[in-house]
């Protein structure tokens, strides 16, 4: 036994055996893998002895080997064969894509050329190389064609607005980058340029004359030229106040001045542009200067009081733009400041006036006036004129943001006014003692005022304070008249309102609060009608007054009405004849107990006991 366990250890296999046995069993031609098999079989045999596998077993490992040497080749044929399929994919697509780029450029088809390989990999290499070249050939004419569009379509534009269809569709072809694609454009090229050389021809001869008379015409407006080129290279220059002469005149003014041909150059028609452009130039130069002169013409014949026909005449006279005509308004602006200079004094003098008027407008206190110092200085300059000048401007701009609050303000006042008249009527005892229609008109007055004091005025305030508030926010001062800021006179104006309904309030409270003066309660047996003498007469007396007022008002309106209207024969007066009999039919709850006005028949009646009607009425009602 122990000689057995010997021999087995000493013949047993180690991994690293198996690692060495493997390393000197590389392979590279069938017989090679015969003879590994048959060497591996053997040695798995021999190992398998040793462990003691039985028959069994071997076969069963026999048949796992080979399934994994069958699965070890299945596995390589399917990743062989999809090396195989990818190489041959690209292969199409790359052709295909040189088939394409061959018809763009017009190209034969070198396909069966390059699929003439061994290998699939020379092949696709083959296609690729020649896939470049296409490629590169295909970039450089479209860089071409590019070109030659831009070139073709301005040609197009030169010549036409617009392009025509055909045109449109000749430039938006973008899939041939064939030579004959190339000459095409260079033949419509070719071609556009001979007609708009033929055109230019024409068109630069009319060009040419065309500025050659704009020249010429400003020339005329500017009063430049009006004599020939001399030997010595100076022009005699005319001008509307006599001949000067100018040195160093342009190369084109001689040639036209000499009368000298033009040729059509595209370099000659730019130097007749540029000239034509500098004279335009100066022409609203100087019309801009001439503009600016007749407006300091026009302030000062307005100082120095210049006749209208004097003016006229001289504005007549001085319509151009030439260099002597705006010399002459220089120099009648120079006379005018001396006229203006020794007027300075007189022109200082009415802008206070106009100041002055602008302060009673405004309603300013003499303490406000004597802030505008230089008012009363005796400093009479050009800088004096301008300082009272801006302030007249300033206090005129302040006066047009003042002129609605004043308007308020005295709309505010005659309010008032309106409403003393009327309070002054009402204390009159006599004031109904009227007949006719000038009393119905004075009540009619009465209450047009009352509307104006309870509806209107309050209204009139809440605007009044807006508008002031606005004001003193925008110009940063406060709003007063005669000295009198009116924001605090409006604000003592609602105090004393609301303590005079404080008073009324609390005075109205105070009689409904007396107690009665008789000690016997009112019982419900008592009878309605029952009462003191004084409180049954009280109210009788007071309506038997208020009727005799209106029989006596009805009837002298009844006879004004007769004697104004007289009736034909067999036809009644039937507007006007109202019988005085109506004042039987009174309705004493139609009276106003606040003011004891009656409205009858058109006609308002106010009780002269006034205070009695009120007593009587409440304590009988």
């Amino acid at each position: 036994m122990e000689l057995k366990a010997q021999a087995m250890i000493v013949h047993e296999t180690t991994p690293q055996d198996l690692k060495n046995f493997c390393a000197t069993q590389a392979c590279g031609q069938p017989e090679d893998l015969v003879r590994l098999s048959e060497a591996a079989l053997t040695t798995l045999k021999s190992l398998w002895n040793e462990i003691g596998y039985t028959d069994y077993e071997c076969d069963n490992a026999k048949a796992e080997m080979f399934a994994e040497v069958k699965r070890v080749f299945e596995t390589k044929l399917s990743s062989t064969q999809e090396v195989k399929c990818n190489l041959v994919s690209q292969v199409r697509l790359v052709g295909a894509r040189v088939c394409t780029i061959e018809l763009e450029v017009g190209e034969p088809s070198k396909i069966d050329e390059l699929k003439a390989h061994d290998t699939l990999r020379a092949c696709l290499t083959a296609h690729k190389e020649y896939l470049e070249v296409l490629e590169a050939k295909k970039a450089e004419r479209a860089a071409i064609l590019s070109s030659r569009a831009e070139e073709l379509s301005a040609l197009y534009y030169d010549l036409d607005d617009t392009l025509t269809t055909e045109q449109t569709k000749f430039l938006k072809v973008l899939s041939d980058f064939t030579l004959n694609r190339i000459e095409q454009f260079e033949s419509r090229i070719q071609e556009m340029k001979k007609e708009k050389a033929r055109l230019s021809s024409q068109n630069r001869s009319q060009k040419r004359e065309t500025l050659i008379k704009e020249i010429q015409a400003l020339w005329c407006e500017l009063g430049m030229y009006t004599q020939s080129v001399t030997t010595d290279s100076t022009l005699s220059v005319g001008e509307s106040d006599g001949d000067v002469q100018e040195e160093g005149v342009c190369e084109v003014d001689k040639k036209l001045l000499a009368v000298e041909e033009i040729k059509l150059t595209l370099e000659n028609l730019n130097t007749l542009q540029v000239r034509l452009e500098e004279l335009e130039k100066e022409k609203s130069g100087r019309k801009e200067k001439h503009r600016e002169l007749m407006e300091t013409l026009h302030a000062l014949w307005g100082r120095t009081r210049a006749e209208e026909a004097e003016v006229e005449e001289f504005k007549k006279q001085h319509e151009g733009i030439t260099r002597a005509i705006l010399s002459s308004m220089e120099s009648e602006i120079g006379r005018l400041e001396e006229v203006k200079r020794a007027m300075m004094k007189e022109l200082i003098q009415e802008v206070r006036e106009s100041i002055r008027q602008v302060w009673d407008e405004m309603r300013l206190t003499e303490d406000e006036r004597k802030s505008f110092a230089p008012a009363q200085q005796e400093v009479f300059t050009e800088q004096a004129l301008f300082v009272h000048e801006e302030y007249l401007a300033q206090s005129r701009d302040r006066l047009a943001a003042m002129q609605p609050i004043i308007k308020l303000v005295d709309r505010k006042a005659f309010i008032h006014q309106e409403d003393e008249a009327m309070k002054e009527a009402l204390a009159d005892p006599n004031r109904l003692l009227g007949r006719g229609r000038g009393m119905a008109e004075q009540l009619k007055k009465e209450e047009k005022v009352r509307n104006m004091v309870n509806k209107e005025l309050p209204k009139l305030r809440e605007k009044l304070k807006a508008a002031i508030v606005e004001f003193e926010e925008a110009y940063e001062i406060k709003f007063q008249l005669n000295g009198v800021r009116t924001l605090e006179e409006l604000e003592e104006e609602e105090k004393t309102i609301s303590k005079a309904k404080e008073e009324a309030r609390a005075k109205k409270g105070g009689k409904a609060a007396v107690p009665q003066t008789s000690a016997t309660p009112r019982g419900p047996s008592r009878a309605a009608g029952d009462g003191t003498p004084a409180e049954k007469s009280a109210p009788h007396s007071a309506i038997s007054k208020l009727r005799s007022a209106v029989s006596s008002v009805v009837k002298a309106a009844n006879k004004e009405n007769e004697s104004k209207q007289v009736p034909a024969e067999g036809q009644e007066s039937k507007k006007n004849a109202e019988p005085a009999s109506c004042i039987g039919k009174l309705d004493f709850s139609k009276i106003d107990q606040a003011s004891g006005i009656a409205d009858i028949n058109g006609y308002q009646i106010q009780s002269r006991c006034q205070s009695q009607w009120h007593d009587s009425v409440g304590s009988w009602q």
